[in-house]
């Protein structure tokens, strides 16, 4: 079995939840929310060796994944890609903790509980949209968006909830991105502080909202034109409700350059070097169309290195070319097989 992070287990949690809790009514008022992709969003697992490899090279102060001459700059664009949250101009405000009456709706003992989120859910009526609206932003910011390893709600988000109609003026893109930057560069002080004590680090499960940034590498890498029985990755947008698990497991099979100490090193497929050529698809809502490509080249393109501050492109921006990279090591190793064991307290 490959090691996988617990991306899939947490996205799992927030579709029996849709499925079992969310009445067809609570679904309408939570698409208004600028949040109603979330109800879509693909419960897949991403395997830890993959997710860890990328993870371990970022520089989170400059929100870049570097390797070689390879490289990607995270902007708030490509959260809006993943994941479509409302991409407002005003920062997202944080409550100071207890400090809102909204808070005791959903503590419990002091805490605030995802359960009591989920029951609040099923407990409200279909016509209470204030409550419904603002239960669901809290549940999918705690079990996908921005989480924590408490198995809490960030109650600090009900400033930016009070008035559900000012929620889309917020740039959740732009926090969720400075949300896992901040958990990227701790990770990384707790990684490197584990290999100095020798402490094993094999096998952990990784959580955060790091799933995102490995969404967003899969769709930088340039896979050749696919033939007749080939797999095709659909790359229809918003990402993360067309991700799928297979997709990742294809990444590792074809994406893996070498072993390092036990331990698979990726990047051997080259960037994407021309700009995609959109085609409609059917949207996640099931109403419209959106630009979707459902082979390579992907919605992302991949900038080299010799232009440090280049960024990535949407798709409509088809003037930009990134420079060819060529990988220098093209042998194939079989997929190292591990089981991750629990590391709550990771982060």
């Amino acid at each position: 079995m490959v090691s996988q992070s617990s991306c899939g287990s947490v996205a799992k949690r927030l579709h029996d939840v849709i499925r079992e809790h969310i009445s067809a009514p609570k679904k309408i008022i939570i698409e208004g929310t600028g949040f109603g992709d979330c109800l879509r969003i693909s419960a897949v697992t991403i395997p830890n060796e993959l997710t860890e490899w990328i993870v371990m090279n970022i520089d989170h102060k400059l929100r870049e994944f570097r390797v070689c001459n390879k490289s990607i700059v995270f902007t708030r664009d490509m959260v809006k890609k993943v994941f479509n949250v409302p991409s407002g101009v005003r920062p997202v405000e944080l409550l100071k903790r207890g400090h809102s009456k909204l808070c005791k709706i959903y503590s419990v003992a002091g805490r605030a509980p995802i359960a009591r989120a989920i029951e609040i859910l099923k407990s409200a009526p279909d016509e209470d949209d204030i409550i419904v609206s603002r239960t669901f932003v809290l549940l999918a910011l705690a079990t996908v968006l921005c989480p924590s390893t408490r198995d809490t709600l960030i109650l600090e988000y009900l400033a930016s909830l009070t008035n559900m109609a000012d929620v889309q003026e917020f740039a959740w893109d732009e926090h969720i991105l400075e949300t896992v930057m901040d958990k990227v560069g701790k990770f990384q002080e707790k990684r490197r502080l584990k290999s100095q004590q020798d402490m094993s680090f094999d096998n952990f499960w990784i959580g955060s909202c790091f799933p995102m940034l490995a969404i967003i590498y899969m769709d930088h890498l340039d896979f050749p034109p696919p033939h007749p029985g080939d797999y095709n990755i659909n790359y229809s947008l918003p990402r993360a409700c067309f991700v799928s698990t297979i997709d990742f497991n294809f990444v590792v099979s074809v994406d893996a350059n070498m072993f390092v100490s036990n331990k698979k090193v990726f990047g051997k497929k080259t960037p994407v070097v021309q700009p995609p050529v959109p085609i409609k698809a059917p949207s996640a809502t099931g109403q419209g169309d959106v630009i979707a490509v459902v082979a390579a080249p992907s919605p992302f393109h991949i900038a080299d290195v010799g232009s440090s501050q280049a960024v990535a492109h949407d798709v409509g921006q088809a003037q930009h070319h990134a420079s060819q990279v060529t990988s220098e090591n093209e042998t194939n190793q079989d997929v190292v097989l591990q089981t991750p064991t629990s590391l709550d307290d990771l982060l």
